[in-house]
């Protein structure tokens, strides 16, 4: 019975203590930016769960202010002292959005997909901005 040993078993033909020391070595590399995501999404979890709660009016009013401020961000060089401004927003961005949003039939898909999106922007918006974005009581943008 001549079996041929491949990375997917060869767990059974060595002895434990080998496998062990195999695990023990094994350095898994992971990217930096992969990290700075991760920890940035854990940062800002608390908005993206009041996101996922809105109903979808609500969430394109939030979509809306997303890309104001993402916009504003690009057009700016200085993080600390942006004006938000509606003009920055490219006149086809927003009204292909709300299309391939609203051709989709099925309600939940579309919810999901408003949420996938604005999630997508926040990401690449400063903490700061963001918390702008959710605060309370703030003049409409």
């Amino acid at each position: 019975m001549n079996e041929i040993i491949t990375m997917n078993n060869f767990e059974m033909y060595l002895p434990y203590d080998l496998i062990d020391y195999i695990y023990s070595k094994v350095i898994y590399s992971i990217s930096e930016e992969l990290l700075k995501q991760i920890k940035y999404r854990y940062k800002i979890k608390k908005y993206i769960n009041i996101l996922r709660g809105l109903n979808i009016n609500d969430k394109y009013s939030i979509l809306y202010d997303i890309l104001i401020v993402y916009y504003s961000l690009q057009h700016n060089t200085n993080y600390k002292y942006i004006v938000y401004n509606s003009n920055y927003i490219p006149n086809n961005i927003l009204s292909n959005i709300v299309i391939s949003i609203e051709n989709d039939i099925n309600y939940e898909r579309t919810n999901s997909k408003l949420f996938r999106i604005c999630v997508k922007y926040l990401l690449s918006i400063p903490y700061c901005h963001i918390k702008y974005i959710f605060k309370r009581n703030r003049i409409h943008m």
